[in-house]
């Protein structure tokens, strides 16, 4: 049978996270996404090239590029429900086999699925928390996710390379000096050791770094996880029941047609099945290094 979920809008969902450490994130996502846009469209882009030049608009539509691409996913990651009362499925009333009972939601809920106590509900193939999205990734918006970080991640790329030379020059370079500045900017500015103007960039610079190496982790992380067809969850626990082969692993995630998400969340590239039913890993073959399964 074909449980394919097809891309269809997202349905109207609460947008401002319930708890404070969530709203916290949310809000120094936002904040902290804005404002590196603007200093580099106002303060970087303009020093080094003239306006509306080539160059100019050619950072322009880079940098507005990598920024849609953060936003329209971090909000359909928060929009699109991939919890056990999602429209997209419908749940028996009798407990099936490797189904279990939840007693916080009084529902059935499937294999994979596991229930989040900030978001109070069972997630469809549960990764984790996000807490910068305020909601859970699980079946249906870890495509959004995964997307997201991505951008997170060339976004944080772009601008330490595009910012370097700026950030050298007002910083006086890259020296054991500097890093120290970096770690401890209130420091180097009550003693002296750097103007106000320097504090800010040593600031802005410092959240860049910070950035590109959480970015980077983040990627990595769920670059592994995809790959060996685990969610966080059963990559702790060591279950290796839902593995395949690296290109059924990450068509789980991103859809049928892979390649397409990651240039736009409104390319459509419909999921292999609904979150409720997995095929299972029966042996595994080392002579010829590969999955079998049901």
């Amino acid at each position: 049978m074909d449980f394919g979920v097809d891309q269809k809008p997202p349905s109207p969902k609460r947008v401002w996270p319930k708890n404070l450490t969530d709203r916290i994130a949310f809000s120094f996502t936002h904040i902290g996404l804005t404002g590196i846009i603007l200093f580099n469209l106002f303060v970087v882009l303009p020093i080094y090239h003239k306006p509306f030049s080539f160059w100019y608009n050619f950072h322009l539509f880079n940098g507005l590029f990598i920024a849609f691409g953060v936003f329209t996913n971090l909000y359909m990651t928060i929009l699109t429900d991939s919890t056990v009362k999602s429209s997209e499925i419908s749940l028996p009333s009798v407990l099936l086999p490797g189904w279990y009972y939840c007693h916080n939601c009084r529902m059935n809920a499937p294999p994979r699925s596991h229930h989040c106590p900030l978001c109070d509900i069972c997630v469809l193939k549960r990764d984790h928390h996000c807490i910068f999205t305020g909601n859970c990734v699980g079946h249906i918006n870890h495509r959004y996710f995964i997307c997201m970080s991505l951008y997170l991640w060339l976004g944080a790329f772009y601008t330490m390379m595009f910012d370097f030379e700026y950030f050298s020059s007002v910083l006086g370079g890259f020296g054991p000096q500097t890093w120290l500045k970096m770690v401890f900017p209130m420091v180097a500015y009550l003693l002296g050791y750097c103007s106000l103007h320097q504090l800010g960039i040593l600031f802005v610079c410092g959240v860049c770094c910070m950035a590109m190496f959480l970015f980077t982790c983040l990627m990595s992380f769920q670059i592994f996880f995809i790959s060996r067809g685990q969610t966080q969850f059963e990559c702790k626990k060591k279950i290796k029941d839902y593995q395949k082969n690296f290109k059924q692993n990450w068509v789980e995630v991103l859809g049928k047609r892979w390649y397409l998400p990651i240039f736009g969340y409104f390319l459509k590239s419909r999921l292999p099945g609904d979150g409720t039913h997995f095929s299972k890993t029966t042996a595994f073959d080392s002579n010829n290094d590969h999955v079998k399964f049901m």
